[in-house]
């Protein structure tokens, strides 16, 4: 539809209607029969084909029937979907997917690979690595049997300890100790840890605790003189890797971030100069390359003899008990000693003449002549690692004198 620009008698300036202007004498413009009832049977063919019928005296119905039109041809909103019909479904959320509870919502195939398993329902789950599984903390992957299997394969029984040989290391023997490759089960017996190759710990001067072979090892402080360590195997949680570290305490350690389980190995003490004391390890037992002589002492006796006893603190570790290898040295006559532990009985001491019945236990003398004598001891120590020493001792100027010496310990 269009003006009547093809009519030359309709008068249309610049291609549009104009009214007559008496003024200026200028005609209007005309509508031709033909086209103004074209335009009206357009106007009456859209109001018709909306379904209403044409009203001279109604202005609206042709937008009425162009609304009644566009509407017919929008197709009507379909049903929701569900399980026998087709229709609009909504997308669940990475939440909703995750709650495993919704019924009406539709899962992408990401939102499902992010679905993860649980304990009480099904999902993805990621195969624990060897390592994983062989550290047992991990709660979110799952087993395989072949890993199971080999990690059950060298499952340690409660209290294992195996191979860990402490040693001086060549080459900074006063400050590092090597340890040989080795398994223990942890103090809780928990954990398996095992130490697949050579590993050094440093008793370094200061510096923190750090990972690695050959590094400070002490987990808080500084290194101090005339003092006992105790060296730990400890484990990583989150891969299980073995390393080690030194503590003042016994049963306590104050372990890396990172790292739960440990087992005390062993135990080395420093001299007055803060350096490692050299010593000898084979299996448990522990012996100082050179003995350390603990005390020197003397005692008040008479001619006819005087028991007597003292507590000694010996160079054995504290917190732990252990079986203490001593000499025992005594300068008098006819004398007589014993070593004993700390929660044992003492026994009767004295001086055997003729018949034995007096003696109960110890070493001594066999003569009122002999002046000197030294003996070995084997003894329980106690977590102070002290014993106690008895003796029965005469002596013509009314002095006894004794001196202990500490060879080495044996870790129970």
């Amino acid at each position: 539809m269009d003006y009547p620009k093809s009519v030359p008698s309709a008068g249309l300036v610049n291609g549009k209607f104009v009214d007559e202007n008496p003024i200026t004498g200028t005609p209007g413009s005309l509508i031709p029969a033909q086209w103004g009832n074209s335009v009206t049977e357009e106007v009456l063919n859209v109001i018709t084909s909306g379904g209403l019928t044409p009203s001279e005296s109604n202005n609206a119905q042709l937008l009425a029937a162009i609304n009644t039109k566009i509407t017919n041809a929008i197709p009507a909103s379909p049903p929701d979907a569900s399980l026998t019909q087709k229709g609009l479904v909504e997308l669940a959320t990475n939440a909703e997917t995750q709650s495993g509870a919704d019924a009406l919502r539709v899962v992408t195939p990401a939102a499902l690979a992010s679905r993860t398993a649980t304990e009480s329902r099904s999902g993805i789950a990621a195969i624990g690595t060897q390592l994983v599984v062989n550290g047992g903390v991990d709660d979110a992957t799952i087993v395989s049997p072949k890993k199971l299997a080999q990690r059950l394969s060298f499952f340690l029984p409660i209290g294992y300890m195996s191979g860990l040989r402490m040693w001086n290391s060549p080459g900074a023997p006063a400050t590092v100790i090597n340890v040989d490759p080795g398994a223990a089960k942890s103090s809780d017996d928990l954990f398996d840890i095992v130490l697949p190759s050579n590993l050094a710990a440093g008793l370094l001067a200061s510096g923190a605790w750090t990972s690695g072979s050959g590094n400070q090892k002490l987990d808080v402080g500084s290194r101090a003189a005339n003092t006992w360590y105790h060296l730990f195997l400890i484990r990583k949680a989150a891969d299980g890797v073995a390393e080690l570290l030194f503590s003042l305490s016994a049963t306590a350690p104050t372990l890396p971030a990172g790292y739960t389980g440990s087992r005390r190995i062993g135990s080395v003490k420093t001299d007055s100069t803060g350096n490692i004391i050299p010593f000898i390890n084979v299996g448990r037992q522990f012996y100082f390359s050179t003995p350390i002589k603990d005390f020197v002492g003397s005692a008040p006796v008479s001619t006819t003899g005087t028991p007597g006893s003292v507590t000694l603190t010996l160079s054995v570790p504290p917190g732990v008990r252990t079986k203490v290898m001593a000499h025992v040295a005594m300068s008098g006559t006819a004398g007589f000693a014993y070593m004993r532990p700390t929660d044992s009985s003492a026994v009767a001491m004295a001086l055997v003449s003729g018949t034995i019945s007096a003696w109960q236990a110890g070493i001594g003398g066999n003569t009122a002549n002999v002046d000197y004598l030294a003996f070995p001891f084997e003894c329980l120590t106690d977590t102070a690692a002290t014993v106690i020493l008895q003796w029965a001792m005469a002596s013509s100027d009314g002095t006894a004198y004794y001196a202990v010496s500490t060879l080495g310990y044996t870790e129970l």
